[in-house]
């Protein structure tokens, strides 16, 4: 029984190391699949950005294209009005002084004209200047926010990494303290069961030189003549079966007695058998023991004859 109890407990150990390594391979998956998660955020994080900043792009793009097209209706306009002023010029010039006073209000006209057409001028590109600065301004923003965002992605990654290890340091520590322990109740279990095979080594021992001592005071009894038919048993040999059965408890009187009856196997054994093989004064101490292994299902009785099941 205490081997199995052993086996049992090697058993134990063994499924405890098992689970042990099993969960430190669940760990390492669980810090991996952080570690893969982080990655692909911020790999999501830096699309975004890159979306971001390419759509930041086109919108300047955009409207550089229109600011081209403002500046280059000016200048058509402006060569247009100049046209016109050159006309008026030759025109008024062909007149002969006549239209002299005419054509000085027409060209002072036409230079006002200029005038206003190049303020105008000026102030829509003064405008398209500060719309571009603007949306400079909102693009350095938005890749100054993303930039903070990825700071602070990363800065919770490496806290996720770093309380994952100290989970798996902890993790660690544990499992080598139960190792530990269950290597220490291996040692004084089998330092027990050490001390109870030499117990049992030393009460056979014990049996045997009692039994021969009860032979030898038997002996001596028989060889002084034939008793009369009530005489008491001689004290030497009364206390000598005292000690064999004082040497054999019940517990081990029963584990012995269904020992003995499984090995008879298909022949069977009787009680008187068995008493004389454990050195019992009478077949009858046997009677209750074997009750309680019928009862238990471990024996059964047919007839004079005990089987082990």
């Amino acid at each position: 029984m205490e081997e199995l109890e052993t086996m049992s407990n090697a058993t134990d150990l063994r499924s405890l190391a098992e689970e042990m390594a099993a969960a430190y391979t669940q760990r390492t998956q669980d810090v991996e699949r952080i570690l893969s998660e982080a990655a692909s955020q911020d790999k999501a994080r830096a699309a975004d950005n890159k979306g971001l900043v390419a759509e930041a792009a086109a919108r300047d793009a955009e409207r550089a294209q229109e600011n081209a097209a403002l500046i280059a209706e000016a200048g058509a306009r402006d060569a247009e009005r100049a046209q016109e002023n050159a006309a008026l010029i030759a025109e008024a010039a062909a007149r002969d002084g006549e239209r002299g006073n005419e054509n000085a209000a027409l060209i002072a006209e036409a230079a006002e004209q200029d005038t206003a057409r190049a303020a105008e001028n000026k102030t829509l590109i003064a405008e398209a200047a500060a719309r571009d600065g603007e949306r400079a301004n909102e693009n350095a923003a938005l890749i100054a926010e993303a930039a903070e965002q990825d700071t602070a992605r990363a800065a919770e990654n490496k806290t996720l990494i770093a309380e994952a290890a100290a989970r798996d340091g902890e993790r660690a520590k544990e499992n080598a303290a139960l190792i530990a322990e269950a290597a220490e109740q291996d040692r004084a279990r089998a330092k027990e069961v050490g001390g109870l095979v030499t117990e049992f080594h030393a009460e056979q021992m014990a049996t045997a030189r009692a039994w021969q001592d009860l032979l030898k005071g038997m002996s001596a009894v028989r060889g002084g003549g034939r008793a009369p038919r009530k005489a008491a048993r001689p004290a030497v040999a009364k206390e000598l079966v005292e000690r064999i059965e004082e040497a054999i408890s019940p517990s081990k009187l029963k584990s012995r007695a269904l020992s003995l009856i499984r090995k008879s196997k298909q022949e069977g054994i009787k009680l008187a058998a068995i008493s004389e093989t454990l050195g019992l004064e009478s077949w009858r101490s046997l009677v209750p023991v074997t009750q309680e292994l019928i009862a238990e299902g471990k024996v059964e009785k047919e007839g004079p004859l005990y089987f082990g099941l």
